[in-house]
């Protein structure tokens, strides 16, 4: 995956890999893909969610905004 920088590990519900190295990981089924001309819109609907054990007992933070940071 990427040329052995990212590790993959596998899904639970879909066939594609998630990251390891992700925080957070959303498996999705696609619902709908619509073509707009220069690009697709794809709308999908998340069947399972993966949260890193760290953040779920609270030893670091995500930080959601444009530049996403994680705080130990």
């Amino acid at each position: 995956m990427l040329n052995g920088f990212w590790t993959p590990r596998k899904s639970k519900i879909i066939k594609a890999d998630l990251i390891a190295q992700c925080y957070a990981g959303f498996e999705c089924e696609v619902e709908m893909v619509k073509e707009l001309g220069s690009h697709y819109w794809v709308i999908g609907k998340v069947v399972q969610v993966h949260i890193d054990k760290r953040i779920e007992n609270e030893e670091c933070k995500i930080y959601w905004n444009a530049f996403t940071q994680v705080s130990r």
